[in-house]
């Protein structure tokens, strides 16, 4: 998309580097893991440069809003650590016993920030660092080389499967296979600290995979046997990849990612150029696929139950702390801290609470109302996003494929944040910041454009 034919593969690079790096080593949900700083420091030059070119490059002049965007949210975050003084901060729920400590200190009362954990919310505003970066580094880059670029992330997910197979097999030392000090027995985790995450990073993947194998089929320099053989691949490795995670929330949004495939290549089938042969072929085994999870999906359903009493306890105690706290929220990062301090002796339970499980209550607790605001402007921009894309009137052309398969990605991970926190990964928060990109349509002087 921008002019620097230098400064355009850097930018590719580095994506590529980050993206790929946060699947393999950002897998762990846990606050200050050095695994998670590593891909922080690495993904500080990919930012700037991109920053950079967005800033400088007249052919990014319409997306450089989405710079403004990025440093706003970094904003919100931060004006939670502006200090305010003590006629204020004593308003927000959690500061009462603050006076009497002090007091009892004979100390004055000093200026505080909103947030009860000032270093939890650094945290937290570094955690999105690889996120902006990879989105701006992938909005930036024109159609040939956002094609290009899934195949690295593709092939880690693939990778990942693997060691989730070693795992799920203990076909070798399970200690080898597991990063994070936990017991994998009777499922697999890959490269995440969770089967869950584990199995979102497969159903995510499966509709770039999609993408992946119709513009390689249309592309005239790759054959287009080897992108179907290669791509299919992929996606029998993914699909495998999700039953053997055991996870129910994995298993439903894994059938709904098959059939956004199916309904990718459907689209896509006057203008891939197949053989007549291999549409009746693929429905065949698309339905075979689809059964199959149907009925491993209603299995685990009748075993495990739709949800379980945990959850939902956490779900209520998190609205209770929301509603004590509604408009200013008690700082990005501190959901542990706070939970914790609102747990009864009676809620207290063998497991670490170290989030809501819903990603969306647990950043209106974190950030109130303002960041209820956000959420919904958010989803607002993708709902006008999916229309655009998914349009009857919408041009047949690459873009939209690539768009769409991003779209896809991109609701089934919010949609599974309502019962988890997937994007609390730095490897599954690249993929979606990749995949928001991807939603915006690159330069139409970009390559492969084969309109229609």
């Amino acid at each position: 998309m921008i002019g620097n034919r230098w400064l355009t593969s850097a930018v590719c690079y580095l994506t590529v580097a980050v993206w790929t790096l946060a699947i393999f080593i950002g897998g762990g949900t846990r606050v200050g893991r050095i695994a998670d700083m590593i891909v922080q420091i690495v993904s500080l030059p990919l930012l700037l440069i991109a920053v950079y070119a967005l800033l400088t490059a007249e052919a990014a002049r319409k997306i450089r809003v989405y710079v403004l965007i990025c440093v706003a949210l970094l904003c919100l975050m931060a004006l939670q650590l502006v200090p305010i003084p003590p006629s204020l901060w004593q308003l927000v729920p959690g500061r009462a016993v603050l006076p009497d400590l002090f007091a009892a200190a004979d100390l004055s009362l000093p200026w505080l920030p909103l947030t009860l954990a000032p270093h939890a919310t650094l945290y937290a505003m570094a955690a999105l660092i690889p996120s902006i970066a990879v989105f701006l580094g992938t909005l930036i880059l024109s159609l040939d080389r956002r094609y290009g670029l899934l195949i690295w992330p593709l092939a880690a997910s693939t990778i990942s499967v693997f060691v989730g197979e070693l795992q799920f097999s203990n076909a070798l030392d399970r200690a080898m296979f597991s990063f994070y000090q936990i017991d994998v027995v009777g499922y697999a985790a890959g490269l995440f600290a969770n089967r869950n995450h584990y199995a979102a990073l497969n159903y995510a993947m499966m509709p770039l995979a999609a993408a992946w194998i119709i513009l390689g089929r249309r592309s005239e320099t790759m054959s287009k046997t080897a992108s179907m053989v290669v791509g299919g691949a992929v996606l029998a490795v993914l699909i495998v990849g999700i039953t053997i995670a055991y996870s129910r929330a994995g298993v439903f949004l894994g059938v709904v990612a098959i059939v956004s495939c199916i309904w990718l290549f459907w689209t896509s089938r006057s203008e891939m150029n197949v053989p007549r042969w291999i549409a009746p072929l693929f429905i065949a085994g698309a339905v075979v696929i689809f059964i199959v999870f149907q009925l491993g999906f209603l299995a685990l359903i009748q075993e495990r139950g739709v949800t379980d009493d945990q959850r939902q306890m956490m779900w209520q105690k998190t609205v209770s702390l929301i509603e004590a706290s509604p408009v200013t929220g008690y700082g990005f990062g501190t959901f542990v801290p706070v939970y914790m301090g609102a747990e009864k002796p009676t809620d207290i339970t063998g497991y670490y609470i170290n989030h809501a499980h819903n990603d969306w209550l647990e950043i209106i607790l974190e950030g109130g109302i303002l960041a209820g605001i956000v959420l919904i402007l958010f989803v607002g921009w993708v709902g006008v996003q999916s229309v655009r894309l998914w349009s009857r009137r919408a041009p047949r052309s690459d873009r939209i494929i690539m768009g769409r398969a991003g779209d896809v990605t991109v609701v089934l991970l919010l949609a599974h944040s309502l019962v988890e926190y997937p994007l609390r990964t730095t490897a599954l928060a690249a993929t979606f910041a990749a995949c928001c990109a991807l939603m915006i349509q690159p330069s139409r002087r970009s390559g492969r454009s084969h309109e229609s």
